[in-house]
């Protein structure tokens, strides 16, 4: 992240203490922390972070070979490269927060700490739209809104700068202190307090009184009852009229109906009015505020292309974080930049071209009349238009043939149907991917555990319907163990993707054993006849020592080793240099219900005693693993060497602090107003009364299943929950609007967020499991990212 270049490994020593080593004297500019991104060095600084999974330190060669060569860490390294500066301290966050504090003293400015569960960063962007023109105003990209995020932003500030708007987020006691003190905010915006965290504290109200410590001694906005506010709010037929009621009377018209945005608007309100910014400004531009993309989204693209579509921003900032992430999500594939017109007067095109030579972009596609003017400045095979009529006009020209295509500028209509343009299918309904709740997920599951405790995730059925690749990737670069699928076919698609994790693979058939071998995944044995048949494959390879894991049936009776087969297998085993011992499993056939805790301890037990037998029959040790979902949840005592997480990383479980991964969401196609008598859809059933009916285009092909037909189902739309109608049929469903003023194209969620997919499933009497492995692959993965 770029930063104010004002500052040296050497004078930051005199602000943060610790020792200096090499050459210490460069400027730093930028400010690098994860060794997974690329970067290419412009006097950047890699800060070494220790957290709770990893250890920054351990990557500091890896970065040195991008060229970056200025280091701040916790540790002396054994070696100290020519040319390299290292500052040493105790705590790198505590050093980069008190660096931070020093340089925010620096400035003289109002500075706005947005905090609050959700809105945050919706806050932040109105905030910028409305006052951008008229005060040059730093804000956190996208949510940096974490300890060291917060830190960068104010690191960011220069002389120019008139106001700060910085995001902050807390997720543990004693944060907010720390942020408070490091951002020394003079206005503050709580936004709300909900649920988001809620594990780490002992009840809402201390979470509560921990948001609530950043209000202290500053201007703030802070609404604990929405309804009991100076503004109202009155719905349009083109959007919402807000009422000022206090003496100045203002009303302002903005196209957003829905409560959670007037909420998120008076909010800005208020803070413009306390620097006492122009009311006739905000309604000039305020029916016009952009509907923000809070993370970038990943679509499948014409060509066998990707579409990363990440109009969230499109400044010089914004813009090297999305590139790290096209070159993160690309590996050595190559790369298509499609850029609009920066919105910024002063905006630099000589470090743009700088940029995009750094990251190797393969094509840099410039639209717009100002990068038209300044095309010069960049090398080929580049290619400028003056506008998007004239890019879609050469559109069929460009070849974006197994291309990563990263979309980023402004997101007026016409630049934003470049995406569409793009896309390989056009379907309306989706199934939204929140890859960073998966990763909160994860890290909230092995919280739970100890941490030598080895993690496996199983990612079989497609991710359970998510996405086989997209989840092993970011499951990789968050350090999961191994991956578990069901059959070969989805390990060697795995492979193929340059997924190098340990693969347990636990459907093993004779004729997928070659390809295992071929592919180096590890196969789950069950019984002497299939361990046969893959130790005669390694003797006519001459390969020894292959890794396998032994299963054993405890209780389920499924598949797996008995007790009275185990004096039969370690003899075998003993005889066979071919093979090596890697894992011993099973699995728990009733850990999630209280029920089966009887069940599950014999189980535990069982598996205990015959794997210490194996172990002590052969002379090894193995790595051993029984424990699933709801295991690691209700018997984490039990964890052994190993646990596999499975589908409660994606959909939850009765855990209520899981965050959603999988939304189902579709729009709405027509709208329709049924008389009582009238028939709907299939069969000869009547309509019982008179209604207005939405027409949805989703169907049981797509995974909306007929159960949920005739009112048994319902889904959300805007802020409120509306029955099905008639049978589901195979594309299209029927939803109840009688009472409401929704539009052709509103957002309605099937399941996600609001209507909870345990809810849904239960409703028609069977499990989440089945309904989100069922959604069809017409339905489009769009993957979010923060």
């Amino acid at each position: 992240m770029q930063i104010n270049n004002s500052y040296s490994l050497r004078e930051i020593s005199e602000i943060t203490g610790g020792r200096c080593y090499g050459n210490v004297d460069v400027k730093i500019k930028n400010i690098h922390f994860d060794s997974r991104r690329f970067v290419k060095d412009n006097n950047h600084l890699f800060i070494a972070f220790k957290t709770f999974n990893d250890d920054g330190h351990s990557y500091i060669n890896k970065v040195y070979e991008f060229g970056v060569k200025q280091f701040l860490t916790h540790k002396k390294p054994k070696n100290i490269q020519k040319g390299t500066g290292y500052l040493i301290v105790k705590d790198t966050l505590v050093a980069l927060q008190t660096w931070a504090a020093y340089h925010r003293l620096q400035y003289k400015i109002p500075v706005l700490a947005i905090t609050g569960s959700y809105g945050k960063t919706i806050i932040k962007e109105w905030i910028y739209f409305l006052i951008h023109r008229k005060i040059k105003t730093l804000r956190s990209p996208k949510s940096y809104n974490s300890q060291f995020g917060a830190a960068l932003t104010l690191l960011s500030l220069q002389k120019e700068h008139e106001l700060a708007i910085i995001e902050t987020g807390i997720s543990y006691p004693g944060e907010m202190i720390k942020m408070k003190k490091m951002i020394q905010p003079t206005h503050t915006i709580l936004s709300n307090v909900g649920d988001e965290h809620i594990e780490n504290f002992n009840s809402y109200n201390e979470l509560k009184k921990e948001k609530e410590i950043i209000l202290k001694n500053t201007q703030f906005t802070y609404f604990k009852n929405y309804s009991d506010t100076a503004y109202r709010k009155s719905i349009k037929n083109n959007g919402s009229e807000i009422i000022s009621l206090t003496n100045k009377k203002f009303s302002f018209l903005i196209h957003q109906k829905d409560e959670i945005s007037f909420r998120n608007f008076i909010c800005c309100l208020n803070f413009l009015d306390q620097i006492e910014f122009s009311s006739k400004e905000i309604k000039k531009w305020c029916f016009n505020l952009p509907e923000i993309a809070l993370r970038f989204e990943k679509k499948p693209g014409i060509n066998n292309s990707i579409i990363i579509n990440d109009s969230y921003a499109n400044n010089i900032q914004s813009l090297k974080i999305a590139l790290e992430n096209l070159k993160l999500e690309s590996n050595e594939k190559n790369t298509v930049l499609i850029l609009s017109d920066p919105l910024e007067k002063n905006y630099d095109y000589k470090e743009l071209s700088k940029i995009i030579g750094t990251y190797k972009i393969s094509q840099f596609i410039g639209i717009g009349k100002k990068l038209y003017i300044n095309k010069s400045l960049f090398l080929s095979p580049h290619l400028f238009y003056k506008d998007t009529a004239e890019f879609w006009e050469d559109f069929k020209n460009i070849d974006f043939q197994n291309n990563f295509i990263l979309i980023k500028g402004d997101r007026s209509t016409e630049f934003q149907k470049t995406a569409l343009k793009l896309e390989a299918k056009k379907h309306q309904t989706i199934l939204e991917i929140n890859l960073s709740n998966l990763i909160k997920n994860f890290n909230r599951y092995k919280k739970l555990l100890s941490p030598a405790t080895k993690v496996l995730v199983m990612i079989k059925a497609s991710g359970y319907g998510t996405g086989l690749i997209e989840s092993a990737k970011v499951l990789e670069q968050n350090k999961a163990d191994y991956l578990g699928v069901a059959y070969a076919d989805e390990g060697i698609e795995l492979r193929k993707n340059n997924i190098t994790l340990p693969i347990l693979v636990m459907n093993v058939s004779s004729d997928s054993m070659e390809d295992i071998i071929d592919h180096q995944l590890t196969p789950s044995i069950h019984d002497l006849h299939q361990l046969n048949h893959f130790t005669n494959i390694l003797v006519s390879l001459g390969i020894k020592n292959y890794p396998i894991h032994i299963k054993l049936n405890t209780g389920m009776n499924r598949l797996g080793f008995d007790k009275n087969e185990i004096n039969n297998l370690c003899d075998y085993l003993l005889a066979q240099p071919e093979l090596k011992v890697e894992g011993i499993f099973s699995h728990l056939a009733a850990s999630e219900i209280e029920e089966g805790k009887d069940l599950t301890l014999k189980q535990i037990n069982n598996f205990q005693e015959l794997s210490t037998l194996i172990e002590s029959k052969l002379s090894i040790d193995t790595t051993k693993h029984i424990l699933n979902t709801s295991g690691i949840e209700n018997y984490s005592d039990h964890e052994m060497d190993m646990v596999r997480l499975g589908i409660g990383l994606y959909v939850g479980s009765k855990k209520p602090y899981n965050s959603t991964v999988a939304s189902l969401i579709t729009r709405i196609a027509k709208i329709r107003n049924i008389k009582k008598g009238d028939h709907l859809g299939y069969g000869l059933d009547r309509i019982e009364k008179n209604m207005k009916i939405a027409i949805i285009p989703i169907g049981y092909a797509d995974g909306f299943k007929r159960k949920l037909g005739n009112g048994v189902g319902k889904v959300y739309i805007e802020d409120s929950f509306h029955k099905t109608v008639g049978n589901i049929c195979m594309d299209m469903s029927f939803i109840d609007i009688s009472d409401t003023d929704f539009n052709v194209g509103d957002r309605v969620e099937i399941f996600g967020k609001n209507n909870d997919i345990n809810k849904v499933a239960k409703s028609i009497n069977t499990i989440a499991y089945e309904l989100i492995s069922s959604i069809s692959n017409r339905v489009v993965r769009v993957y979010l990212k923060d």
